[in-house]
Protein backbone atom coordinates (compact mmCIF):
# COMPACT_ATOMS: atom_id res chain seq x y z
CA UNK A 1 0.00 0.00 0.00
CA UNK A 2 2.81 2.45 0.76
CA UNK A 3 4.50 1.82 -2.57
CA UNK A 4 1.27 2.52 -4.45
CA UNK A 5 0.66 5.65 -2.38
CA UNK A 6 4.14 6.96 -3.12
CA UNK A 7 3.73 6.16 -6.81
CA UNK A 8 0.38 8.01 -6.82
CA UNK A 9 1.92 10.98 -5.04
CA UNK A 10 4.74 11.18 -7.60
CA UNK A 11 2.20 11.03 -10.43
CA UNK A 12 0.24 13.87 -8.90
CA UNK A 13 3.41 15.96 -8.53
CA UNK A 14 4.08 15.48 -12.23
CA UNK A 15 0.84 17.34 -12.92
CA UNK A 16 2.45 20.45 -11.52
CA UNK A 17 1.22 22.97 -9.03
CA UNK A 18 -1.54 25.55 -8.93
CA UNK A 19 -0.99 29.29 -9.14
CA UNK A 20 -0.89 29.38 -5.34
CA UNK A 21 1.88 26.80 -5.21
CA UNK A 22 -0.29 23.89 -4.08
CA UNK A 23 -0.15 20.46 -5.63
CA UNK A 24 -3.35 19.11 -7.08
CA UNK A 25 -3.46 16.56 -4.26
CA UNK A 26 -3.47 19.42 -1.73
CA UNK A 27 -6.22 21.14 -3.69
CA UNK A 28 -8.22 17.89 -3.73
CA UNK A 29 -7.79 17.56 0.06
CA UNK A 30 -9.05 21.11 0.51
CA UNK A 31 -12.12 20.46 -1.64
CA UNK A 32 -12.90 17.25 0.28
CA UNK A 33 -12.58 19.20 3.55
CA UNK A 34 -14.97 21.89 2.29
CA UNK A 35 -17.51 19.24 1.25
CA UNK A 36 -17.26 17.65 4.69
CA UNK A 37 -17.74 21.02 6.37
CA UNK A 38 -20.82 21.73 4.24
CA UNK A 39 -22.32 18.35 5.14
CA UNK A 40 -21.62 19.01 8.81
CA UNK A 41 -23.38 22.37 8.56
CA UNK A 42 -26.42 20.79 6.92
CA UNK A 43 -26.60 18.18 9.67
CA UNK A 44 -26.36 20.92 12.31
CA UNK A 45 -29.19 22.90 10.73
CA UNK A 46 -31.33 19.76 10.47
CA UNK A 47 -30.66 18.92 14.10
CA UNK A 48 -31.62 22.46 15.16
CA UNK A 49 -34.85 22.18 13.16
CA UNK A 50 -35.68 18.90 14.84
CA UNK A 51 -35.03 20.39 18.27
CA UNK A 52 -37.15 23.46 17.50
CA UNK A 53 -40.05 21.34 16.27
CA UNK A 54 -39.96 19.03 19.25
CA UNK A 55 -39.80 21.97 21.67
CA UNK A 56 -42.68 23.77 19.97
CA UNK A 57 -44.97 20.75 19.58
CA UNK A 58 -44.88 19.87 23.28
CA UNK A 59 -47.43 22.64 23.92
CA UNK A 60 -50.05 20.94 21.72
CA UNK A 61 -52.08 18.71 24.06
CA UNK A 62 -53.41 16.17 21.53
CA UNK A 63 -51.68 15.67 18.20
CA UNK A 64 -54.39 13.33 16.95
CA UNK A 65 -57.33 15.72 17.47
CA UNK A 66 -56.46 19.30 16.52
CA UNK A 67 -59.43 21.52 15.80
CA UNK A 68 -59.52 24.14 13.06
CA UNK A 69 -59.56 27.46 14.86
CA UNK A 70 -60.74 29.39 11.81
CA UNK A 71 -63.91 27.27 11.74
CA UNK A 72 -64.58 28.13 15.38
CA UNK A 73 -64.07 31.84 14.68
CA UNK A 74 -66.45 31.67 11.72
CA UNK A 75 -69.10 29.96 13.86
CA UNK A 76 -68.80 32.66 16.53
CA UNK A 77 -68.66 35.49 13.94
CA UNK A 78 -65.62 37.12 15.51
CA UNK A 79 -63.57 39.99 14.05
CA UNK A 80 -61.46 39.65 10.89
CA UNK A 81 -58.32 40.22 12.95
CA UNK A 82 -59.20 37.27 15.18
CA UNK A 83 -59.89 35.14 12.10
CA UNK A 84 -56.49 36.07 10.63
CA UNK A 85 -54.73 35.22 13.90
CA UNK A 86 -56.50 31.85 14.02
CA UNK A 87 -55.59 31.16 10.40
CA UNK A 88 -51.96 31.82 11.32
CA UNK A 89 -52.26 29.46 14.29
CA UNK A 90 -53.80 26.76 12.09
CA UNK A 91 -50.96 27.17 9.62
CA UNK A 92 -48.30 26.89 12.33
CA UNK A 93 -49.94 23.82 13.86
CA UNK A 94 -50.22 22.12 10.46
CA UNK A 95 -46.57 22.88 9.74
CA UNK A 96 -45.48 21.45 13.10
CA UNK A 97 -47.58 18.32 12.67
CA UNK A 98 -46.23 17.81 9.15
CA UNK A 99 -42.64 18.27 10.30
CA UNK A 100 -42.79 15.69 13.06
CA UNK A 101 -45.46 13.32 11.82
CA UNK A 102 -44.63 12.83 8.15
CA UNK A 103 -43.75 9.32 7.04
CA UNK A 104 -41.31 10.59 4.43
CA UNK A 105 -43.13 8.89 1.56
CA UNK A 106 -44.52 12.04 0.01
CA UNK A 107 -41.64 14.44 0.47
CA UNK A 108 -42.53 15.52 3.98
CA UNK A 109 -39.76 16.19 6.44
CA UNK A 110 -39.52 13.46 9.01
CA UNK A 111 -37.97 14.59 12.28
Amino acid sequence: PFVRAEKFHRAIRKLGVTKKGQTYLDKFRRIITEIGNALGYVRTVRSAGMQYSSNAIKFVPDLEDICEFTELVDEQKLSPETREACANLDSVLKSLIDSIGGDGSDGETEY
